[in-house]
């Protein structure tokens, strides 16, 4: 195992449009129930009993994709951007090379995040109000210039900056004397 090795999950919060998912997926489960009732209460009454258990099931199918988790791994000069879905299946999104990053900048300067382009966007912040975020602009692992918008707490921080180039780390420097 490497020595500098730092593992951080952040739980996506719920509003916006995420919000509306798990409200919408949660009227779903109600509307199965009710459609369960009523079409098998005329078939045969007793078979109502198993509704616990296609109603179970089909949580157990469907909750994942509205119950995320962001996990992002310092490994070296590396960070590995995952997406955990109902904690249990764990997809790798995306991976970076700090030694190659152009810029890693606090979401406290809004003009220059504004500025980023990018052909891709991986968000991992828990909330877009969230704070101590960070835009770290790099390429990805298929050379596809991309930003990856996350939240860094100081211990992070710490452990990535010395694999940035000269110039992104003396930006940090500046900014985490700022504080």
């Amino acid at each position: 195992m490497d020595k500098n090795q730092v593992e951080y999950t952040v739980t996506k919060k719920s509003e916006g449009s995420y919000k509306v998912k798990r409200l919408l997926m949660m009227a779903l489960y109600i509307v199965y129930s009710l459609a369960f009732v009523i079409i098998v209460s005329g078939i045969h009454p007793g078979i109502i009993a198993v509704l616990p258990i296609t109603l179970a099931v089909l949580i157990i199918l469907t909750w994942r994709y509205v119950n995320i988790d962001y996990k992002y791994e310092v490994k070296g000069a590396k960070i590995i951007f995952s997406e955990v879905m109902g904690g249990r299946k764990e997809k790798e999104r995306a991976t970076f090379d700090l030694t190659k990053a152009t810029a890693m900048i606090p979401f406290s300067k809004t003009e220059e995040i504004s500025k980023i382009k990018a052909e891709k966007v991986y968000d991992a912040r828990p909330s877009v109000s969230a704070g101590e975020c960070f835009a770290l602009v790099a390429e990805d692992q298929n050379k596809v210039s991309s930003v990856f918008y996350f939240q860094s707490p100081e211990r992070v921080l710490k452990s990535v900056k010395y694999y940035l180039p000269v110039e992104v780390r003396a930006e940090l420097d500046d900014f985490l004397d700022e504080e």
